[in-house]
């Protein structure tokens, strides 16, 4: 059982993140994010198994979600936009049961950050070396994925963890790349960032809506890591190698307190 969990949680999205990272050389730029969104969808399929349809728990709604958050995404000049609608349209439909009382859950309006972000994220940058944004996006998943099983939602914590996973493979062959000295090295292009903050908001919406334990403070403060890239151009390192490190350690420090406050609340 702990292999299997492991395989699906870590190894098996590790190895697709690399995959999906080298798609970015292919001759068309959506090619990487098709392959990004069947990557969501497999380590879905690894950790839960194929959903039925009608979806009958929210955990089957999120399989859906994130096919049509994929598919949206394809769609030319318009694909960020439509992605970010169709997350929040998964949110509300995974927290049905919840809002239909008449009642917002706080964390749901947490939610409204991530999407914020996701629109931000599609916005090429001069200063970018494909490091701003993914390296935040594999630590907010991290912290994502332990508010979420400290909070008692197990499923999701999964989930998130397997995005996290996901980006990091992306991360080790870009930064494989950039030791290679590659001119067209491996990498997650815009759509596809977007893409994977998208999903993480769909990923994170079991635990904003059915986490019985869930730490209120900690899901807003884990927003914190996706401002982290509006800052990244102005962190004093410029040696190359050393940047995407430098990044993440300035995301670790911005996720601390949503961390210590779900550990410790």
């Amino acid at each position: 059982m702990l292999n299997t969990l492991l395989i699906y949680t870590a190894i098996l999205p590790l190895v697709l993140g690399v995959f999906v990272a080298i798609s970015a050389r292919a001759p068309q730029p959506l090619i990487q994010v098709v392959v990004a969104g069947v990557a969501l969808l497999i380590v879905y399929y690894g950790l839960e198994g194929l959903p039925p349809f009608p979806p009958v728990a929210s955990k089957h709604k999120l399989f859906y979600g994130l096919l049509a958050i994929g598919a949206v995404s394809l769609i030319p000049r318009v694909g960020v936009a439509a992605a970010i609608a169709v997350a929040a349209a998964t949110v509300i439909w995974i927290g049905q049961r919840r809002l239909s009382g008449g009642a917002i859950p706080p964390g749901f309006v947490a939610l409204v950050l991530p999407l914020a972000a996701t629109w931000f994220a599609a916005r090429p940058t001069a200063t970018d070396t494909g490091f701003i944004w993914p390296v935040p996006i594999l630590v907010w998943a991290i912290a994502g994925s332990i508010i979420s099983v400290d909070g008692g939602y197990i499923g999701s914590g999964q989930v998130l963890g397997a995005l996290a996973a996901l980006t990091g493979g992306a991360l080790l062959a870009t930064y494989g790349g950039l030791l290679a000295k590659l001119a067209n090295r491996p990498g997650l292009s815009e759509t596809a960032t977007a893409l994977f903050i998208a999903a993480g908001v769909a990923m994170l919406a079991g635990t904003a809506f059915f986490a019985p334990k869930l730490s209120v403070p900690a899901i807003f403060l884990q927003h914190l890591v996706l401002v982290v890239p509006f800052f990244a151009p102005r962190i004093p390192v410029t040696h190359p190698l050393l940047r995407p490190v430098a990044i993440g350690v300035v995301s670790a420090i911005a996720a601390a307190p949503a961390v210590l406050v779900a550990l410790f609340s």
